[in-house]
């Protein structure tokens, strides 16, 4: 489970991004919630504590990011993506 949802250090940011996008239709059940529940808390985090360097065209690039990645994820768990998409809603509330 840990390394199906670790990124490859090797590639590029950019890369390591764009494969989430794409693997995340891709990946085990298990897998999908794993990753659904850290972009949750990392949304949660953006809203209530973000870091102090991001203005908010960094966090706008990682919401719009982390929705292209939970959409690969949808239908693994119903309560875990209403929990996404309320804490959705708070992160864009601080744009």
């Amino acid at each position: 489970l840990v390394q199906e949802v670790t990124d490859d250090k090797s590639l590029t940011k950019k890369t390591r991004k764009d494969l989430q996008v794409s693997n995340a239709p891709k990946k085990s059940r298990r897998a999908k919630i794993l990753k659904l529940a850290d972009k949750t808390s990392n949304l949660r985090s953006i809203a209530n504590s973000p870091p102090e360097s991001w203005d908010k065209e960094r966090k706008r690039e990682y919401i719009q990011w982390s929705m292209r990645v939970a959409d690969g994820l949808n239908g693994v768990n119903a309560w875990l993506e209403d929990r996404f998409q309320e804490a959705l809603k708070e992160a864009l509330q601080t744009l």
